[in-house]
């Protein structure tokens, strides 16, 4: 079991994929098929005193974990940690969408839901890839990104964009290292746990496709 760890942090306004297509609009160089597609986002310091403190001492710790779970021989991969234009240090998450079924039976997800999810109603950037999201529906189940909102409401998926891009949140989430031979790169990955809403954006940014 790996470790959870916890941080207090604002969501970017700017680097949000965490929608409930990840903005996939078909095949590509970075997701080859809609099953690979992991919806993500950067976060950075929130921006509010005491927690920006706080914020330093997270930052310090992801830094020292992946300076210190390194591969011989092998350089550090970028795209984990990133450095806005304010010289504010940030980091990415991701979430995994889709899990391959165990049974074509199974519909329930692990998340706690009060509708069925339904491939034919899961919000899309593009209604045109519909097709290949159906295709997937015999083999793979979607998972639903754990987030709250101020009540403890599980978010529904069409509202991802409207309440957490720029907010604050509390995310808990596993930080994991792979190496890649074919690179010679040491690849470090935080996935998302859960997610709670602290403070609601204060603006919406336009959407983004990809």
């Amino acid at each position: 079991e790996p470790a959870v760890l916890c941080a207090i942090v604002r969501i970017d306004s700017e680097d949000f994929w965490l929608t409930a297509d990840g903005g996939y609009l078909g095949p590509n160089t970075v997701c080859g098929e809609f099953a690979d597609i992991k919806p993500s986002c950067a976060v950075t310091d929130p921006g509010l005193e005491p927690i920006t403190s706080d914020y330093e001492v997270v930052i310090n710790v992801l830094q020292h974990l992946t300076q210190n779970c390194v591969t011989a021989g092998y350089s550090t991969a970028t795209g984990f940690f990133s450095k806005k234009n304010t010289g504010n240090v940030g980091f990415r998450l991701r979430h995994t969408l889709f899990e391959v079924s165990l049974s074509i039976c199974c519909t329930l997800t692990p998340v706690l839901i009060s509708e069925p999810i339904s491939f034919e109603r899961w919000p899309l950037t593009k209604e045109k890839i519909r097709a290949e999201l159906l295709n997937l529906k015999s083999t793979h189940r979607i998972l639903p990104l754990p987030a709250y909102d101020l009540e403890d409401r599980l978010i529904r998926p069409a509202s991802y964009r409207r309440v957490l891009q720029g907010a604050i949140v509390e995310v808990h989430f596993t930080l994991s290292h792979w190496p890649i031979a074919a690179a010679k790169q040491d690849v470090y990955i935080a996935d998302i746990e859960h997610i709670r809403l602290l403070v609601p954006p204060t603006y919406t940014a336009a959407s983004k496709k990809r």
